[in-house]
Order: structure tokens, then C-alpha cells, then sequence
């Protein structure tokens, strides 16, 4: 098989060259994340009273985002690791009171 990236970049070198490739790898990871922000986040329906405290919000989102993309590939390639290792102990305290609350 052989295929073609076609890119904007100017490639001088194979090392170059790989780094591309592996921004283009990156890029459905990106898209994902977006995903997630969109979605699950649903940024989209934001609404506050000035840029600033948007501003805010959308930072809140990011990092809420990042961290269920996290957790999911994780928890894909190392279904047996243990919640410590992404959470901190008050989040964990929080997620068992919720969970205690729900049941």
C-alpha cells in the first residue's frame, strides 16, 4: 500500500517528515478530545453573562475533558489500574459519597 499526506508544512528532511506523521496521528486524538468537550461537556451550551466568566468556564471544560479522555484510554489499555492513580483521595471520598447517595 502506499499513500500520501499531503500537508502545507514544509518537509525538508525524513526527520521532519516523521514528526509530521506523528502530528497527523495526534490529530484524531485532538478530534476526540473535541468530541468529549462538545458532548460530553456540552460546551455548546454555556451561556454566562460576560467573556470573562465564559472565559472560565471553557477552561473548566478543557481540563474536564482531558481528564475523561484520560481515564478512558486508560481505562482501555489498563482496565486492572487502580482509581488512586487518577484520582485524589477528596475525589475519591466525593465519587463514594455520590455513589453511596445514589444507591
Amino acid at each position: 500500500m502506499e499513500w500520501f499526506l499531503l500537508t502545507t508544512i514544509d518537509i525538508p528532511s525524513a526527520t521532519e517528515a516523521e514528526q509530521c506523521l506523528r502530528w497527523y496521528a495526534l490529530r484524531w486524538r485532538i478530534e476526540d478530545w473535541h468530541r468529549v468537550l462538545k458532548s460530553g461537556c456540552r460546551i455548546g451550551d454555556l451561556a454566562h453573562e460576560n467573556a470573562e466568566r465564559l472565559r472560565r468556564a471553557i477552561a473548566i471544560n478543557l481540563v474536564i475533558a482531558w481528564r475523561i479522555m484520560l481515564m478512558t484510554l486508560l481505562g482501555r489499555e489498563t482496565p486492572e489500574l487502580p482509581a488512586e492513580v487518577l484520582f485524589s483521595d477528596i475525589e475519591l471520598r466525593t465519587l463514594h459519597a455520590y455513589a453511596k447517595k445514589k444507591h
